[in-house]
Formats: structure tokens, C-alpha cells, sequence
């Protein structure tokens, strides 16, 4: 598997594996600001793979968003602006 075939975000199951818990508890560190998520626009979670792998490692991650909550009228304005 190539780097470039790699996303950069996990699912639950994915991060669960990973630490060997439960999916469940991957929801509860979610939820208690342990692990930063975000939701797709279908309502699905996901978690950046480079704080699952700094924690692994037992290094502290930047704790930032991994993007601004989802706007649906942000979107089509920056697509009006670029043409697409």
C-alpha cells in the first residue's frame, strides 16, 4: 500500500482496532474531547490518523479541528467563487 493510498482520516472500527478496545470506547473518547472527530455529511465519524498514530506512539498531538463544522451554503459560495 502506497502513502498516497492511505487516508488521512479513520473510521471507528479502524481506531478501535488500532488501541485493541472496543468501537464504543472510541466513541466515548470522542465524546469526552480525547480524540478529535468530525462527522460526514452522511453522520458517520471519523478521526484523524495522525493523532491515532501520535497516541499509539504516546506523544501528545496538536490538538486542533480537523476542519470547520460542515456549512452547506459556505461550499456553494467558494465553489461560485472558483467557477466550479
Amino acid at each position: 500500500m502506497t502513502d498516497e493510498s492511505i487516508s488521512p482520516l479513520m473510521t471507528r472500527a479502524e481506531v478501535a482496532a488500532a488501541f485493541r478496545v472496543d468501537p464504543q470506547t472510541v466513541s466515548g473518547w470522542a465524546k469526552t474531547g480525547k480524540l478529535t472527530s468530525i462527522r460526514t455529511p452522511g453522520g458517520y465519524y471519523r478521526y484523524s490518523r495522525a493523532e491515532v498514530e501520535a497516541l499509539l506512539r504516546g506523544d501528545t498531538p496538536e490538538r486542533r479541528p480537523l476542519m470547520p463544522p460542515y456549512d452547506p451554503k459556505q461550499l456553494e459560495d467558494e465553489a461560485e467563487e472558483t467557477g466550479k
